[in-house]
């Protein structure tokens, strides 16, 4: 009796702290922050900080940041930063770098995280008014807003705009507290009474457990592959074969901490850390990508790359394929703001005295049908081809000059190749193609710069392992790209090589080919490094803005003869869309009211 007693306070002393221990623990492991995504692009890469504290900033002690590397691009990305404890935040800067930049912003979301659960307490974008989320700019300056995007300029070290982070709170509807405390305490009750039922009824004493551990043809396969198992396990850990160098363009995850604010998600994030650093896991990618192009002839990755005959890659891209098929919808809103903006554009151009060109690269199955899989068939009667339809519809509707080197390089191509066999991009035989169709239309306004003809030349050719399709298959040293080189037979001349990676290019050429003394600004996307060598031997001044964004600022600025507007097929109906801003609206409004 005694015994049973002592039996019932030992068990009663444990539930109560091993109830008392989970809940406690569990309280500890709520993980409650505010995710702030900011989605931007920047004319230069940049460390951007997004500054916060629960007293004023001039308290060094309290200021937390959170970093991010935004790096250069013509497209929109988002960044997060992790706010905590943010129900008592009293000011937020967002600090735009440490040298002058360009910054566009098309979305701000603030969401606010409890373990696994989200809400998204606030959502700001360009059509509400800027003073809901922007306080004051300190050494920038908000150069347009439009309907889809601001244009942040910063103006030296030390820029930075204040965040009206009291707005986000007033969208915090607090969540019932004893709710989440029912919750608690009823996952600790649980677990605990599990624990103790399982102590309570275990039995006194366990039998011998015996191991039989036999050897036959079938067990030894069972022991190889356990083997095979374990060497993957331990070289995950040791790193003592080494992988394949990996080739994507991206951070691959960090192996993740435990500990009480990361118990929920903890699982996940492992299972992220696992995926992507097992060991053999680029060469075992590679070993699938060989074998399904050779053996199978199609690509490992069917959902990004195309694998079409004769070992020609394909972007495998929703607006590339329907163009491609004619399958693509276009609403007549959608046109009508194209040629809206363009009208107004060239208007603004033409008060300058400023002649505006705009280049469409194809995309490369448009030259190179023959390679695409017999699977990719073109639809009649049903949609369109947007490069198609778009040159139509401008041409009737605008007086823009849309120059499409379609049919240039399909002819050109019976010669040399004009696109890459493993890249999206054409190579710099095609952008020569593409510069002659340029230079065909600008002979027309300025009759004195005069084209440069292919004798001109010596073109050779070598082949390298690059090409960003087989590179995402981990087969560019297979098949490898056919590059070409242009050299002056003239040695007195020389082709100037474009710089891929910088945003903005600046050229000062004081001897042109020509004699012309023309001044360009061009707009673009990476196609256009293939033309910029040859541009270049033509204008005395040329900036490249590697952005989609019409930045009038630039050009009232820079005062070109010439301005450029450069975008791929597949990315016209995002490039021609982005609005003037509405200063240059209004100039040409008023203008045109006189």
């Amino acid at each position: 009796m005694i015994k049973t007693k002592l039996h019932i306070v030992l068990i009663s002393l444990l539930s109560i702290l091993l109830f008392a221990g989970l809940y406690l623990f569990f309280k500890a492991s709520i993980s409650d922050f505010v995710q702030v995504n900011i989605s931007t692009k920047s004319l230069n890469n940049t460390e951007n900080q997004l500054i916060y504290s629960n007293s004023d900033l001039k308290d060094k002690s309290n200021i937390k940041i959170e970093r991010n590397t935004i790096m250069a691009s013509q497209f929109y990305k988002n960044y997060s930063y992790y706010v905590n404890d943010f129900e008592h935040v009293k000011e937020m800067v967002f600090y735009l770098g440490d040298t002058a930049n360009t910054i566009f912003v098309d979305k701000i979301t603030f969401v606010h995280f409890v373990n696994s659960t989200k809400d998204t307490l606030y959502q700001w974008s360009p059509m509400d008014s800027i003073s809901n989320l922007f306080i004051v700019f300190n050494n920038a300056i908000l150069a347009s807003h439009t309907s889809r995007y601001i244009e942040i300029q910063s103006t030296k070290e030390g820029a930075r705009t204040h965040l009206n982070f009291e707005e986000v709170l007033k969208r915090h509807t607090v969540k019932n507290n004893y709710i989440l405390q029912s919750k608690l305490l009823l996952a600790s009750f649980l677990i605990t009474f599990f624990i103790i039922l399982t102590i309570v009824k275990a039995p006194a004493g366990v039998a011998k457990m015996r191991f039989d551990v036999s050897w036959s043809s079938t067990s030894f396969l069972v022991y190889a592959f356990a083997i095979v198992i374990f060497i993957f396990f331990l070289n995950s850990i040791v790193r003592l074969i080494p992988d394949m160098p990996n080739r994507e363009n991206r951070t691959l995850s960090q192996l993740p901490k435990l500990n009480p604010k990361t118990f929920f998600v903890y699982p996940e994030q492992f299972n992220t850390y696992t995926d992507e650093h097992y060991a053999f896991r680029n060469r075992l990618f590679f070993v699938n990508s060989i074998l399904h192009a050779k053996l199978l002839r199609e690509s490992s990755l069917a959902d990004k790359v195309i694998l079409g005959k004769k070992y020609w890659f394909f972007h495998n891209e929703e607006n590339s394929i329907n163009d491609f098929r004619r399958l693509t919808k276009i609403d007549t809103a959608e046109i009508n703001n194209v040629i809206r903006i363009m009208n107004s554009r060239i208007q603004w151009l033409k008060n300058r005295n400023i002649k505006y060109y705009i280049i469409t690269p194809p995309n490369k199955e448009r030259i190179y049908p023959e390679f695409m899989p017999d699977a990719y068939f073109k639809v009649n009667n049903y949609g369109h081809n947007r490069l198609d339809f778009y040159k139509e519809y401008i041409k009737a509707n605008t007086n823009a000059i849309l120059i499409d080197p379609t049919d240039s390089l399909y002819e050109a191509k019976k010669y040399k190749d004009v696109y890459y066999s493993t890249d999206t991009h054409w190579n710099l035989y095609g952008g020569f193609i593409g510069y002659h169709c340029f230079m065909n239309e600008l002979i027309k306004d300025f009759p004195m710069v005069k084209p440069v003809p292919e004798k001109d030349f010596i073109i050779s050719e070598q082949f390298i392992s690059e090409g960003d399709l087989t590179s995402m298959l981990a087969l560019q040293n297979i098949y490898r790209r056919k590059e070409y080189a242009f050299t002056f037979i003239d040695t007195n001349k020389k082709l100037l090589p474009s710089s891929p990676s910088e945003i903005v290019l600046r050229y000062t050429n004081n001897k042109t080919v020509d004699s012309s003394n023309l001044k360009l600004v061009m707009f673009r996307d990476s196609y256009s490094n293939y033309l910029i060598p040859f541009f270049n031997l033509h204008f005395k001044q040329a900036t490249y803005i590697w952005n989609y964004e019409f930045m009038s600022e630039v050009i009232d600025q820079e005062k070109p003869d010439v301005v450029v507007f450069e975008s791929l097929e597949r990315f016209m109906a995002y490039a021609l869309t982005i609005p003037n801003t509405p200063m240059m609206d209004l100039e040409v409004k008023q203008k045109n009211s006189y």
